[in-house]
Parts: structure tokens; C-alpha cells; sequence
């Protein structure tokens, strides 16, 4: 009957047709790409035959497929927000590519893996810029004692987790906030420093 649409097993015609551009052409144990899936499991997996990765997320189809049995067909399976690629290989960590781990903290910094995609920062790292401040830390702003701009306790502003100089000032945000320097400026206000030496100078100069 024309214009009936025929499934010869084992791959369908219109898959046939529109991937290779006629019918009866193509043979189902065949793999054009080498992704570890045959054009069968292809059109059995509604992968791209003649792409090895349909979903573009680093792992090839087949190993999708037979490996992780992760979808060849969405980059981020569990919808974590993490891509397949990553949480496999970052298994070790705690990263599943088949379990939502968006409320885990595998780094322990104190952000869990949702807020560490919020905030940019390395999921697999407690310090992701690498200034002594953990993440969550800088974040929270739990180490800061400033508050507003005014020297108070901690917890206070939260300074950015992907800059270790916040303020651009050439110093390491927990040089700033580290009282063994001498002195306590405020890591998100590059002008702190110089205040605080003229305060410091003019309270000796009261009492020399």
C-alpha cells in the first residue's frame, strides 16, 4: 500500500531513510562510527549513527550504553546538573551519573553540590581560588568580620569564592581578615588598608 511507512525488521525504513538517505542500504550489524553500538542498538537507543557521542557529553554512545548505563541521549541523566562525563569520572568523589546528588557536599566545604553550580565554584574542591577560605566559607562569610563594610565579628560579608584578592588590592583575602597580620582590613574593600594605617597613626600620635 503506498505511502504506508514499513518497519523491516530490524531497522525501521523512515530511520533508514533519513540517516542514510535511501533503503535496504544499511547493514544493522554495522557500527559507522565505532562508538560501540551497532546501527541496530543505534536506532534502538535513538542514538546519531554517524555521531559516536549523540548527546555531547564526552562519553561515547556505547559506552553510555554498556558501561554506565547512563542515556546517550541526555548529557546530565539524573538531572543534577552535573554532566555524565563529570560524575563518572569523578566516581571516586561521591558524583553518581545515575543518582541526583545535587544535596551532597563531596568537597565538605560546607556547599553542597547545587549551591557550588550556583556560585561557580569547584564542586571537588574546598578552596576553589586557593586563598585558605573554604568555599562555603567565603560564601557564608562566616570567617569575615565585616559586616557592611564595619569591623564587627563573624559572621559578615561573604567574599567572593572564585577570586582570592576579592578587592583587587594585591592581598589574599585571609591575609586580610588574619589578626596574626597585625591588623584586620576588609578583604572586599581595597581601601581598607590605608584607612586603617592612618586610624592606626593618628590614635599613636593622641597618645605619644
Amino acid at each position: 500500500v503506498t505511502g504506508v511507512q514499513t518497519c523491516a525488521l530490524p531497522i525501521c525504513d523512515s530511520w533508514e531513510e533519513f540517516y542514510f538517505g535511501g533503503i535496504g542500504i544499511v547493514d544493522p550489524a554495522a557500527d559507522e562510527e565505532t562508538d560501540g553500538l551497532t546501527n541496530l542498538e543505534e536506532w534502538q537507543n535513538l542514538t546519531h549513527p554517524k555521531f559516536a557521542d549523540s548527546d555531547s557529553d564526552g562519553l561515547e554512545d556505547g559506552e553510555e550504553v554498556k558501561t554506565h548505563s547512563t542515556s546517550p541521549i541526555d548529557n546530565d541523566t539524573d538531572d543534577d546538573g552535573y554532566d555524565d562525563k563529570f560524575e563518572v569520572d569523578n566516581l571516586a568523589s561521591g558524583f553518581d551519573p545515575l543518582v541526583d546528588d545535587s544535596d551532597e557536599d563531596p568537597d565538605n566545604d560546607g556547599l553542597d553540590n547545587a549551591a557550588e553550580l550556583v556560585n561557580s565554584t569547584d564542586a571537588i574542591d574546598p578552596d576553589s581560588d586557593d586563598d585558605t577560605i573554604d568555599d562555603g566559607d567565603e560564601v557564608g562569610g562566616n570567617v569575615n568580620p565585616y559586616n557592611g563594610g564595619i569591623l564587627g565579628v563573624a559572621p559578615g560579608d561573604p567574599t567572593d569564592p572564585n577570586n582570592p584578592d576579592s578587592d583587587g588590592d594585591d592581598i589574599n583575602d585571609f591575609a586580610e581578615i588574619d589578626i596574626a597580620n597585625g591588623f584586620v582590613t576588609d578583604p572586599n574593600n581595597a581601601d581598607t588598608r590605608s584607612e586603617e594605617r592612618r586610624v592606626g597613626k593618628e590614635c599613636r600620635s593622641r597618645w605619644s
